[in-house]
């Protein structure tokens, strides 16, 4: 058995060309570059969500289906109720779904958070901006098969913080382009979240986050890469047939 990830569209998932974004920026080949443009984008996401505009704290995101099956939403949930109040960080939440979870993260206890955020709608345009803006994606998955947020995450630059399933633990390696924990808990969830804004120190622009970065910015999950892997796949097929 042999498993190949699927791709996203490196045209329309491009910091350096995306028109949805308010500054484009480039490749970590241009350290500078991505630096300025992260946080240029990070700014003007605050603004447009009405957070407090500042580069000190570090911005954390989920952006999807409200699938409670599936996206680990009640240890998500478990984890914000534990950590908002501590307001070591801001967090965007952009989905919609079951009926049950957009009234949860909608309800009165998280409206009163001043860096929370919950946009319940389909908005492209924002998930453009939260992807370039955002210093974190976060995806609590109970399964995943594959997954693209962390994809689209690492290509902006925004890493990803992921439980360790399916599709994630093949593209993300822990503390080298991005986070992962094991157990499906809103207390593991939160621990790994602490641990990385700690290690990375996300508030200023230290050394190991920008090397993260780079990690993630470089790695190539185009359709383009996935086709050769099946291309290469036959060939290995036809090989063995021909035996």
């Amino acid at each position: 058995m042999t498993g190949i990830l699927n791709g996203i569209d490196c045209e329309v998932w491009n910091p350096g060309t995306d028109p949805l974004i308010n500054f484009q920026f480039g490749s970590p080949l241009g350290v500078f570059n991505f630096q300025v443009g992260k946080q240029k984008n990070k700014r003007e996401l605050q603004r447009l969500l009405g957070l407090k505009i500042t580069d000190k704290t570090p911005l954390l995101a989920f952006i999807g289906r409200l699938e409670p099956k599936q996206k680990g939403l009640d240890i998500l949930y478990e984890a914000m109720e534990k950590l908002l109040p501590e307001k070591t960080f801001q967090f965007v939440l952009l989905g919609t779904g079951d009926p049950v979870w957009e009234r949860q993260w909608g309800n009165e206890t998280m409206k009163q958070w001043d860096n929370f955020r919950f946009i319940c709608r389909f908005d492209e345009k924002l998930a453009h901006q939260i992807y370039a803006g955002a210093d974190m994606i976060l995806l609590p998955s109970k399964f995943e098969p594959c997954g693209l947020p962390q994809m689209i995450g690492m290509r902006y630059g925004t890493l990803p913080l992921v439980r360790r399933t399916g599709g994630l633990a093949d593209t993300v390696k822990d503390n080298v382009n991005g986070f992962m924990f094991e157990e499906y808990s809103g207390e593991a969830l939160a621990d790994k979240i602490k641990e990385a804004l700690e290690k990375c120190q996300m508030f200023r622009p230290g050394r190991i986050k920008c090397q993260m970065i780079e990690n993630a910015m470089s790695r190539d999950f185009s359709w383009e890469a996935s086709a050769q892997k099946y291309l290469e796949l036959y060939k290995r097929a036809m090989a063995l047939h021909n035996r």
